[in-house]
């Protein structure tokens, strides 16, 4: 245990370039090339240290997400406290009812490409879909999420939905540009609902959570206002965008997704989305 330690230490100082030898830094990197598990955390690691640098470096980040960060990275056992983050990135946990202040954040809404004036949440109460999306999210990069399923593949990620009692299908693309990290199925009121997470080579993260249709209308699991689902059953795509992060409500097929992301819109929008939707593949 205490070599495996040492190891996820010496990563954490390879990912920083701090601390070790050229010596050692090269025999790091040999034990990063040999094992895949190691070459796991390297890419977390790394993506991590993007999230946090950009995050604390951002002149307007929102108080409670500077806080939570600076406590997980201050001086006072460094490497420790940034394992204990990492870990809680790798061991997500997406909790639904999580309340965090996302309500609050001025959002500019664009529908198709144009300006509207409606409340993201249109003054509904929880369970909804674009809150619960919003406030993943946020716990995803404050680190306060715990384990469920790591995965690396699509096929990894159905697997996991089917086993867990996802009853709807679902929808896992792959994409050159992002690399699936991980998949997470919560529970509303009895039925499962699926979710899961891409990231690029730079750290960027891509949340993706999808229910089916029914669970908008007939169940009535998850809620959106009245306005925002008759845009999105009219025009396909609904974008938020925030300063810091966008968010995408699109059909396909019988699902209805939230997406939130860090990454680029428009590649996110060229590239991902529109991709997904042109694809039939379930």
């Amino acid at each position: 245990m205490e070599d495996k330690n040492k190891i996820l230490y010496d990563i954490t100082s390879y990912v920083d370039k701090e601390a070790l030898t050229e010596k050692e830094r090269q025999y790091v990197k040999k034990q990063i090339d040999e094992s895949p598990e190691l070459q796991l955390e390297y890419n977390i690691q790394k993506s991590m240290k993007n999230l946090v640098s950009a995050r604390i470096t951002r002149a307007k980040t929102p108080a409670y997400l500077i806080d939570n960060i600076v406590s997980k990275t201050s001086d006072t056992s460094k490497r420790t406290k940034q394992q204990s983050f990492i870990n809680g990135i790798k061991e997500f946990l997406f909790t639904p009812k999580y309340a965090l202040g996302i309500a609050s954040i001025l959002i500019l809404l664009t529908i198709a490409y144009s300006v509207f004036n409606i409340p993201p949440d249109g003054g509904i109460k929880t369970p909804n879909l674009f809150v619960q999306a919003e406030n993943n999210f946020a716990s995803i990069i404050a680190g306060d999420l715990k384990p469920q399923k790591l995965c690396s593949n699509a096929g990894e990620v159905k697997e996991f939905f089917r086993s867990a009692g996802v009853a709807y299908a679902t929808i896992v693309p792959e994409f050159k540009e992002w690399n699936i990290i991980g998949a997470v199925v919560s529970d509303e009121q009895g039925q499962k609902l699926a979710h899961h997470v891409y990231s690029d080579d730079s750290g960027k993260l891509i949340y993706v959570y999808q229910v089916n249709k029914a669970h908008l209308t007939s169940n009535k699991l998850v809620e959106l206002s009245p306005e925002i689902y008759d845009n999105l059953m009219s025009n396909n795509v609904v974008k938020f965008e925030a300063h810091d992060h966008s968010t995408f409500l699109f059909r396909h097929v019988e699902n209805v997704f939230a997406l939130v992301t860090n990454d680029d819109d428009t590649k996110i929008e060229k590239r991902f989305i529109e991709n997904l939707i042109n694809s039939n593949t379930i």
